[in-house]
Order: C-alpha cells, then structure tokens, then sequence
C-alpha cells in the first residue's frame, strides 16, 4: 500500500500583491443541510468577532440557500452571495483575488477547496479535522473544533498583518506544489512502480 494525497493541478503561479480596501475573505461550499450548514453557522457566528474592515464572497447553491442567506443577513452588503460558479478559470480568479479562504469543515473528508484556493497562492482557516488536516499546508490555519472562538480568533490573527498574509499565501502554494501537486503526485506513483521492478 502506497499513501497518495490528494493532488491538484497548480496552473500558472499567481501574482500575490498586497492590497488596499478590505479585506477579501471567500467560501466556496454547497448549500446543503447537515454538516455543510453547520459550517456556514460556525463561518457566520466568527464574522460576529471578526475586527477591521471586510468582505466575503460565498460561492455555492443548494437547497439549503435560503438558510444560509438567513445566517448572514445581518451582515449586509458586506457578504456577497455568488451563486453557483462552475468555469473553472473563474473559479481560480475568485481565488487569488481572495486575501484568505475561511471554511470551518465540519466532516469534510478532504475538501479539495482547500488545495484549490493554496494552489491559487491563498492561505485558508478551518477546524483541525482528520480529512482537513491532509491537506492545509502550516502557513495555513488549523483551529481546534471543540473552540468555539477558535474560527473567529484565527481570523483575527492573520488578517492583523497583510504582508504577512500574503507570505502565507506565497508559502501555502509551495507547500502545494511540493506534496500535492501533480508532479509530486506522479513521483509518488513512479516511486512505488520501480520498487515492484
């Protein structure tokens, strides 16, 4: 048995500048009951603690929409409701036009989000859960699910400096690069082929 991670393609290498305005938070998630509602609830109730100027674009539909825009409503105009985005080079602009991708992850079983939004050269908060964990580099945030303020106070602190953040993003898109990219994934591959040989 041969562990694979989970692999992406990376695309060209982003152009990550730091920018003036608020800061540019963004989900992408469907809408659905259960666990993915659950974390639109943990995502709304940390924007509550959330300093500084910001906005979010959520990318996403389902049957659930309408509670999900009822979760955010008291924010306003400070969350943007995308809807459904399937181009996919549309989706990568939505990335690296993002500051940071915020997504709790409540039983996700990997959440190929997260390799997509760090290939794209953005830094990601979620819960420190057994699929998430494989594959959110360390310049990235993991929070622990039993902390209710863990979501909010890891917003926070990197979104205080944006240089900072944008070096996370720089270092999330390498750490992609090197274990999930598709090159890593078919050295991995090569690797287990010539040991049978």
């Amino acid at each position: 048995l041969v562990h694979l991670p989970p692999f992406t393609a990376l695309g060209e290498d982003p152009e990550r500048k730091s920018r003036d305005g608020p800061l540019k938070l963004l989900t992408v998630a469907m809408m659905r009951r259960g666990d993915k509602l659950k974390s639109y609830e943990l995502l709304a109730e940390a924007l509550h603690d959330l300093q500084g100027d910001w906005v979010l674009d959520i990318i996403g539909d389902g049957a659930a929409r309408e509670e999900v825009e009822a979760m955010f409503a008291s924010f306003g105009p400070r969350v943007n409701f995308c809807g459904l985005i399937d181009n996919r080079a549309d989706m990568r602009s939505a990335y690296e036009a993002a500051d940071l991708f915020v997504w709790p992850g409540v039983n996700e079983a990997f959440g190929m989000v997260y390799l997509e939004c760090q290939a794209a050269g953005t830094p990601c908060v979620a819960q420190d859960r057994a699929g998430v964990r494989e594959v959110v580099g360390p310049a990235s945030r993991l929070t622990d699910p039993d902390d209710p303020d863990g979501i909010a106070n890891a917003l926070n602190e990197m979104t205080a400096d944006r240089r900072a953040l944008r070096d996370a993003g720089l270092a999330a898109r390498e750490y992609v690069r090197s274990r999930h990219g598709i090159n890593a994934a078919s050295a991995t591959i090569t690797e287990a082929m010539e040991s049978l040989l």
